[in-house]
């Protein structure tokens, strides 16, 4: 995905917002639409800097297994 924002280029996902976090970290900002009736509202929420380098730390994906295995550990032994 940062190889398409050095180049311009917008990215268009659609999710349901409980799978958003898989992709969050790598968003810009986010477009909600709701529906009401026969009509449709929309909300934008833009990801500052500090919060989308804050995201990756926290995802378990971008651990190794010697530090999910100590994680466990401390959750469920604690």
């Amino acid at each position: 995905m940062k190889i398409t924002a050095a180049a311009s280029r917008a990215v268009q996902i659609a999710a349901l917002s409980e799978k958003r976090s898989i992709v969050s970290e790598n968003l810009d900002s986010i477009v909600d639409a709701f529906p009401y009736a026969s009509t449709a509202r929309a909300a934008t929420v833009r990801i500052k800097p500090h919060a989308r380098a804050t995201m990756p730390v926290a995802n378990p994906q971008h651990l190794s297994d010697t530090d999910l295995k100590k994680r466990r550990l401390a959750t469920c032994c604690a």
